[in-house]
């Protein structure tokens, strides 16, 4: 009867919820629905006989109520990653690379895992070599999920659930063949410009040595901010990582200021379903007349569908850039 499907480009779960018509001549029962409740979810569009559907969602139900006056049953959830948003163990890694943290946290939830190989050695140094805890007391992580999310921070990788599989590895958006949305095909669009982002931009990323004891710092500013330093005025960021030589500081905070700037133009879409548009999509967005013509990445869908209003999605980007 009506479903809602968000996806994100924001190392956070996607989520759904659902509304069923139940009884007879309707499919399955009530109970038949909160039994299948406990297992995994997974949302497709198409016919339902179609083994082609495309896959909108793969998760587990967080929330089921049955409704026996009107004889419905409803659902809200999210995607397989949060059972690592939920999970609090605490755990040692020695001598790992991240590659080898987010595989073992992965398989010890039973999640399939595409995770792209990493080489060094992660976590403070100690007389005997390298150590990430990644829970506890004395831990800055609150859940196995924010651990592997700073993990793919540090390795400037990224990190989302790809129907049932957990992907770990470099970014995948890619600039060729962007999803054409013309003004035509759209119910309303708003190209929104952030004025904070306008002003001088700056980012430091401090940090240190555990080894050899040292500190150091990278530095980076936005084009604007270049040009009216010498005024001092603008906004700054500060960033902490250990275990960074000179060099990757500065690569940090370059990756830093690309992606607060990239925030300063965004466009907002309403439009009927296109489910070739996803995150980390590119669309190249032409027609408005104005020079926010485009190409945009995707960071954000919402997908809704009723039986009264039909199939709409709400789209959210930002300027791409390469």
């Amino acid at each position: 009867m009506r479903a809602s499907i968000t996806c994100n480009n924001y190392f956070s779960c996607d989520c759904f919820s659902i509304t069923v018509a139940a009884g007879a001549g309707c499919g399955e029962s009530l109970d038949q629905l909160m039994t299948l409740a406990s297992g995994p979810v997974e949302l497709r569009a198409g016919p339902a006989d179609d083994c082609d559907a495309a896959t909108l969602i793969y998760g587990t139900a967080d929330r089921a109520v049955i409704d026996p006056v009107v004889g419905v049953f409803s659902a809200e959830g999210r995607d397989l990653s949060a059972a690592l948003i939920d999970s609090y163990v605490q755990q040692d890694f020695v001598n790992q690379t991240a590659s080898e943290v987010v595989a073992t946290i992965a398989a010890q939830y039973g999640i399939l895992a595409e995770v792209i190989p990493t080489f060094d050695n992660i976590g403070r140094y100690f007389a005997d070599g390298y150590t990430r805890l990644s829970l506890g007391d004395f831990s800055r992580y609150r859940s196995n999920w924010d651990l592997i999310v700073q993990l793919a921070r540090e390795q400037n990788f990224d990190v989302y659930m790809a129907g049932p599989t957990l992907y770990f590895g470099p970014s995948i958006c890619v600039a060729a063949d962007p999803v054409q949305v013309n003004l035509c095909d759209v119910i309303s669009m708003q190209f929104q410009q952030n004025m904070r982002l306008n002003t001088p931009l700056g980012v430091a990323v401090q940090t240190w040595d555990s080894q050899q004891a040292t500190a150091s710092r990278g530095v980076a500013s936005s084009a604007i901010a270049a040009v009216t330093s010498a005024t001092g005025s603008g906004t700054s960021y500060l960033f902490t990582q250990p275990n960074l030589t000179a060099e990757q500081a500065d690569a940090k905070a370059a990756m830093y200021i690309r992606e607060v700037c990239r925030l300063g133009s965004q466009i907002r879409i309403q439009m009927p379903w296109n489910l070739n548009i996803n995150p980390r999509r590119i669309i190249s967005v032409a027609g408005s007349g104005t020079s926010f013509d485009g190409w945009y990445t995707v960071d954000f869908v919402e997908r809704l569908f009723s039986t009264t209003s039909g199939a709409i999605q709400s789209v959210l980007a930002t300027v791409w850039s390469p």
